[in-house]
């Protein structure tokens, strides 16, 4: 049996022996020459977004929001002072800042922050040896209370990832240090053993741990606060000190360490109290019946015979105390207390006999001592 059979249609180049092969291997080569220019932008990309000196310094401000100390700490390459290993604290300042939420903490109060690259000729680390020696420079810049602040970090090359990708790393970070000063401490303040909190970090402000206890090891940048708060006596605001990098170790240079002032002041309940021990005071003077009430400042005096039962002492209006203080709690002092007593009692003529009752005013000062400590006050009235 016999048919037609049609055979399929040939291009020009299928007539010529390898054509087939040619046209499949152009095709090869134009999908390789897409693949490399694909592979070289996204090289490029990652060169300028990921793999770049900024990328390492925005992985160690990330373990410092998270609270990661140890990673922020490799980071950094972080260092004490005069240390002769890593991690060494020859100086003994506290630690308690470079961890956990208290490591968060210390970028609590820090906004618009941005990190940027800069010349090293502009930076603040221009004409040390960390410029010359850093291969780029990285600015983190932001802002506290609308005030505007910066670090520089020095980063270098330190090889490449799979050939291709910069391999960077920070430069030593020199830790910070914030030493808390405290004024206004009351004389006898130790009795209560006061403790203030630096970041919500216990810190007793006085005994014998208190030096030690009040010096901080701080990775910058960050904002680091103090409050304490008494019944009697307060911070008047709250301490603050912006940390940025100095380029010097903490406890490397003295007059390099951050100062975070912390001034005490009394509170409203310190007036409350004194004016409770003031009226407590009067009211034993005032519940007298006689005319010269012992260890009180009034007196009333007359020629007149008085019945003693007849006898009333009375503060018409609360004592005005006049107290002298500059926010300073050690200096509070009572300028002076103006009071009225009012004094009501029969009275008899001697000559006449005629029983009148009386009432009369009498102003009067008085003068006492304060004691202040942060949770007692005493007042002391001049008996003299």
């Amino acid at each position: 049996m016999t048919g037609d059979t049609t055979a399929p249609a040939l291009g020009p180049d299928a007539s010529r022996p390898g054509g087939f092969r040619r046209r499949w291997g152009w095709i090869c080569a134009g999908a390789a020459g897409v693949t490399l220019i694909a592979g070289a932008v996204t090289v490029a990309v990652l060169n300028s977004t990921v793999f770049t000196p900024e990328a390492v310094v925005e992985r160690y401000l990330d373990a410092v929001r998270e609270g990661d100390g140890a990673t922020a700490f490799g980071l950094a390459q972080a260092r004490f002072a005069d240390a002769e290993a890593p991690g060494e604290n020859p100086d003994g300042l506290s630690t308690a800042l470079l961890d956990g939420e208290a490591l968060v903490s210390t970028l609590t109060g820090v906004e618009d922050l941005q990190v940027t690259e800069v010349s090293a000729d502009e930076s603040d680390l221009a004409g040390t040896d960390e410029a010359d020696d850093a291969d780029a420079v990285v600015r983190v810049s932001f802002t506290v209370d609308g005030a505007k602040h910066h670090s520089d970090f020095g980063v270098n090359r330190t090889g490449r990832d799979w050939l291709v990708f910069p391999r960077w790393s920070m430069q030593e970070v020199a830790l910070q240090e914030v030493v808390l000063e405290p004024s206004g401490l009351p004389e006898n303040a130790a009795a209560d053993a006061p403790v203030a909190e630096v970041n919500e970090v216990p810190v007793p402000l006085t005994g014998r741990d208190a030096e030690s206890q009040s010096r901080f090891a701080v990775l910058p940048p960050a904002v680091v606060t103090a409050e304490y708060e008494g019944s009697f006596v307060a911070s008047v605001s709250p301490g603050r000190a912006v940390v940025e990098n100095t380029g010097a170790a903490a406890g490397e240079d003295a007059e390099q360490a951050h100062r975070l002032a912390l001034t005490l002041g009394a509170t409203e309940a310190l007036t409350a109290e004194i004016q409770r021990q003031i009226s407590e005071h009067l009211t034993f003077c005032t519940d007298q019946k006689v005319l010269q009430p012992t260890g009180c400042p009034m007196r009333y005096w007359t020629s007149n015979r008085v019945t003693p039962d007849s006898i009333e002492w009375s503060i018409p209006e609360d004592p005005k105390i006049y107290l002298e203080h500059e926010n300073d709690a050690s200096q509070i002092r009572i300028a002076g207390v103006d009071a009225v007593a009012r004094i009501t009692l029969e009275e008899i003529d001697l000559v006449t006999g005629e029983a009148r009752t009386v009432e009369v005013d009498l102003p009067f000062e008085l003068q006492a001592e304060l004691t202040v400590t942060p949770e007692r006050v005493v007042v002391s009235p001049d008996l003299s």
